[in-house]
């Protein structure tokens, strides 16, 4: 199980370096300009073409990278004998309350002479 989850691992990160690299190189859709505004009013009026080759390839390498993870989480856990963090939490007793401390008496300090206006 050890070994399908490192293999599923390698996996993972290589489509996702592949997928980033895939996205980087497409040209986007809008164009900028007039075709940001519009919002693909050119694709409405001419038709939107066929899914190029880039695209089917993202979406393969996005489809492999989301079920190799998938996967990978499914196997790590069952590998893992404990359920969560909280399992490996040892519960003890309360400790015995202590005796408050003994309480000082408290001192007030003499009042400074503040004057009203600052001395020029």
């Amino acid at each position: 199980m050890a070994t399908l989850s490192v293999i599923l691992t390698i996996i993972s990160v290589l489509s996702a370096i592949l997928l980033t690299i895939l996205v980087l190189i497409q040209n986007p859709k809008g164009q900028g300009g007039i075709g940001a505004v519009a919002g693909g009013v050119s694709e409405a009026m001419f038709g939107a073409s066929a899914p190029s080759a880039l695209v089917k390839t993202t979406v393969i390498l996005a489809i492999i990278f989301l079920l190799s993870t998938l996967f990978n989480c499914a196997i790590t856990g069952h590998i893992r004998q404990q359920k969560s963090v909280g399992d490996s939490i040892v519960v003890t007793a309360p400790a015995a309350p202590t005796a408050p401390a003994a309480e000082v008496p408290a001192v007030e300090a003499p009042a400074a002479e503040v004057p009203a206006v600052p001395a020029e």
